[in-house]
């Protein structure tokens, strides 16, 4: 259902049996990766956390610290008592280890050189973890797990973004460019069938099985019937692949493909990034100029970044010398 007519019923109804429940007994709802919830799923949030000092209702989320929300996690932050999570310590990173790995020799000298990487970043220690298999470092031999006695320079990378960029070395041809095409968007915002006009060669075939693999190399993960990024960092490591035209040439394609369903801002800012700022000026000015005494809610297309966006518009609109509207 994730862009089914019927979707903004259901997480309405959703929403009213959540606060009904709530009256009578108390209920406990928890959700991880809250920054990354579409803006219809994030505005039931806001509208259950409105309520919820009213009745037997608790929500936990969890967010990036780092990475921006939306305008409805902005008033979800307001509602809520924000406990930052501090990072593993260097014990906690050698028992998370030891469940991936076991209680196998040699653990505390990895455990030890993961932790100066990681930071105590549970995501980064899970991502150099899969390197380390993938690498052959750590090896699965008659039932358990087999550690180096000695870790050369080599066989721990220096950064997280250095092992994904590893890692996107093992891609072929298909699944590298559509993973480079990807990076540069949000995923979750375009059905998987509409990947196919994103590629050069336009074989819905070979689309399909890039998905795939970017799925087992888990650049990819499944966010109800789309994808979005495994890891934030897979956007730097794939964009670091690209050379300042090839970045102009993938935004044009996906200006293309967001123009039949696509937000304005979303529209907006490929244009603009493939060089484009006339085409993304007069969409930004369009919904205006139909009919400028109409109310326009400032927030319906909001997304982090949108004041910029507008600023870097206008800045385009002088160097173009574009009349007033």
């Amino acid at each position: 259902l994730a862009n089914a007519p019927e979707r903004p019923a259901l997480v309405a109804a959703l929403r009213d049996f959540a606060l009904s429940v709530s009256r009578s007994l108390r209920l406990l709802i928890a959700v991880d990766d809250a920054d990354r919830l579409d803006e219809l799923c994030a505005t039931m949030l806001v509208a259950l956390g409105q309520k919820s000092a009213r009745r037997g209702l608790c929500l936990a989320l969890t967010v990036e610290s780092e990475t921006p929300g939306s305008a409805a996690l902005d008033v979800l932050r307001q509602l809520s008592e924000q406990l930052p999570l501090p990072a593993l310590t260097e014990e906690q990173n050698e028992q998370l280890l030891r469940a991936v790995f076991g209680d196998t020799r040699n653990l505390v000298a990895l455990a030890r050189r993961v932790h100066a990487i990681a930071r105590g970043n549970p995501r980064a220690i899970m991502q150099l973890a899969t390197h380390l298999v993938e690498q052959g470092v750590a090896r699965y031999q008659a039932g358990s797990f087999v550690l180096p006695e000695r870790l050369r320079e080599q066989d721990v990378p220096a950064s997280l973004t250095a092992a994904l960029a590893i890692r996107i070395q093992r891609l072929d041809a298909s699944a590298l460019e559509l993973g480079q095409i990807l990076a540069l968007t949000d995923p979750s915002e375009l059905a998987p069938s509409a990947y196919v006009e994103l590629t050069s060669h336009a074989d819905r075939a070979r689309t399909y099985r890039a998905i795939d693999e970017l799925v087992r190399a888990q650049v990819l993960e499944p966010k109800g019937e789309r994808y979005r990024l495994s890891d934030p960092t897979w956007s730097t490591v794939f964009s670091a692949s690209l050379d300042a035209e090839q970045r102009v040439l993938l935004h044009a394609r996906l200006a293309k493909v967001f123009e039949a369903s696509g937000t304005l801002t979303r529209r907006s800012y490929h244009l603009l990034e493939s060089q484009q700022p006339e085409a993304a000026i007069r969409l930004m000015l369009a919904q205006f100029i139909k009919d400028p005494n109409e109310p326009k809610d400032p927030l319906a297309d909001y997304v982090p970044g949108l004041i910029d966006q507008i600023e870097r518009a206008a800045n385009a609109a002088d160097a173009l010398n574009l009349p007033a509207p």
